[in-house]
């Protein structure tokens, strides 16, 4: 479990250097672009991702661990390629499907149908490209090329970097949905190569029987997991897209203004930041955790619960730290350019902070355990929850649009969590919190409290200093982060 560690200290590591980054980018694209060119790209982004996430069918997270467990390379070849060709068999339709519906899907919106048929039609050659890059990454987890996959996530953000802000400033909104075709494109040139070379040589081919075979096992849990992919891709574009006759519908691009749209799409950009950490650590997890159940699974649970309280503790103070200081970063960085955005923060941080142990849980305990029912079950509570909270609260009118749809993320998220929680305390005979969690929610409870009331600066200042003092000292005494063993 140590050498475990490592690599996750490593990879959060180089997902905060990505993160930087990535939020330089985010920032200068949300300043380049008018707030109405924000909001269809937040549109035009929920309709491709909910669409895309059809094609997913769960098989990265079920081909990664299938790769982990493959006996030898040869094993982990003819995984890939069942995974890859039976990829391609969905994407292709729904790609031509999305290419030649983007003008009646376009129609729905009063206005910049034409812009929108084009991203839409772009889009649509991002959903070929993308059905092997993940899989490409599958590859490098499940083989455990920890370094190679690390070191890229890094520096392939750099290079999306300099490709994509020349595009945007030149090309407006336009150059943000070209700019994503390309940085696909490259994406997979690069990891392809490194995927491929990982098998050094062992290109051995499925015979028809063993196709079917790894076909039969792969489904068997990647239909759960692709369910759960789709709700969470509506759950996450609940307020941004409407797509056709599918379920999946976006009161904001309907009921608002691009303005709104796009001032609600940074503040969702803006809190989903704190997704770093647990985004980082679900390809090591996966494949740490899938071996340990399977060959260690008397230790399991207490190994988990070691490492979870760590991940916690860390993504809370996180979570806290971006909270609190959302209005001066909003005031400093756009200057009213988004006004309204620093309302929405504070519970959307909330939701995609419980959202992180969710992800944590699906990664770690669920598809390694193929507890996979228990898993579509909470994720229906996900959806399901902020379909009702949001038309509870707009029934009877509590809150305008945009802040009804961001408090029904975060009761879902925090419902799910608690389903979660209480089911895997009831199939491992053990609560994952401890001690070290309930002093971290204490103090969180405690600095929401002084954001809420105390808006004067010296004051927040002076709390927030005490704070980081007393969370590092205790993250140091409970030794959260061991980075002299990295």
């Amino acid at each position: 479990m140590k050498n475990f560690e490592k690599w996750q200290v490593i990879s959060i590591i180089s997902r905060f250097g990505a993160q930087i980054v990535g939020t330089l980018q985010w920032y200068l694209v949300a300043l380049i672009l008018p707030a109405p060119s924000y909001g269809l790209y937040s549109i035009v982004s929920g309709i491709a991702k909910s669409f895309g996430s059809y094609q997913n069918l769960g098989l990265q997270s079920t081909s990664n661990r299938e790769i982990a467990a493959a006996k030898d390379l040869a094993h982990a070849f003819k995984v890939f390629f069942v995974v890859a060709t039976f990829r391609y068999l969905i994407s292709i339709p729904l790609a031509f499907l999305l290419f030649y519906k983007s003008t009646a899907i376009a129609s729905q919106f009063e206005s910049d149908s034409t812009r929108i048929v084009f991203a839409l039609k772009i889009y649509a050659f991002v959903i070929l490209f993308q059905a092997i890059q993940g899989i490409f990454n599958t590859v490098l987890a499940g083989l455990k090329k920890f370094k190679v996959l690390f070191s890229y996530q890094f520096l392939f953000t750099i290079i999306s970097f300099l490709i994509s802000i020349p595009l945007v400033y030149l090309f407006d909104f336009e150059g943000t949905i070209i700019s994503i075709l390309v940085t696909t494109v490259v994406s997979i040139l690069i990891l392809g190569y490194f995927a491929i070379k990982s098998f050094e040589g062992n290109f051995v081919l499925p015979t028809f029987p063993e196709y079917k075979e790894i076909l039969k096992d792969i489904l068997s849990l990647s239909l759960s997991v692709y369910v759960v992919k789709v709700i969470l891709s509506n759950w996450e574009n609940l307020g941004k897209a409407i797509i056709g006759a599918t379920f999946t519908y976006a009161l904001l691009g309907t009921k608002a203004s691009l303005q709104v749209v796009g001032v609600f799409g940074i503040a969702l950009a803006y809190s989903a930041k704190i997704m770093m950490i647990s985004d980082s650590i679900t390809d090591v997890n996966m494949t740490v955790f899938t071996e340990k159940y399977l060959h260690d699974l008397q230790n399991f649970a207490k190994d988990f619960l070691n490492n979870f309280s760590k991940v916690f503790i860390t993504t809370t103070f996180v979570a806290i730290s971006v909270l609190f200081w959302n209005k001066e970063v909003f005031a400093f960085i756009f200057r009213g350019k988004y006004d309204g955005a620093e309302l929405y923060v504070p519970v959307l941080v909330i939701a995609y902070w419980a959202y992180s142990f969710i992800n944590i849980f699906k990664a770690s305990i669920y598809v390694p355990a193929k507890r996979l029912a228990l898993l579509v079950v909470g994720f229906l509570l996900l959806l399901i929850s902020a379909v009702v909270s949001f038309y509870a609260l707009a029934v009877f009118k509590v809150y305008d649009v945009t802040l009804s749809l961001a408090i029904a993320m975060m009761i879902s998220s925090i419902a799910t969590y608690l389903f979660m929680t209480f089911d895997l305390r009831y199939k491992f005979k053990t609560w994952f919190i401890n001690s070290q969690m309930l002093v971290t929610l204490c103090l969180g409870g405690l600095s929401l409290f002084i954001y809420m009331y105390y808006g004067n600066f010296m004051v927040k200042a002076t709390y927030f200093s005490i704070y980081v003092l007393v969370q590092a000292y205790l993250m140091l005494k409970w030794k959260v982060l061991k980075l002299s063993k990295v």
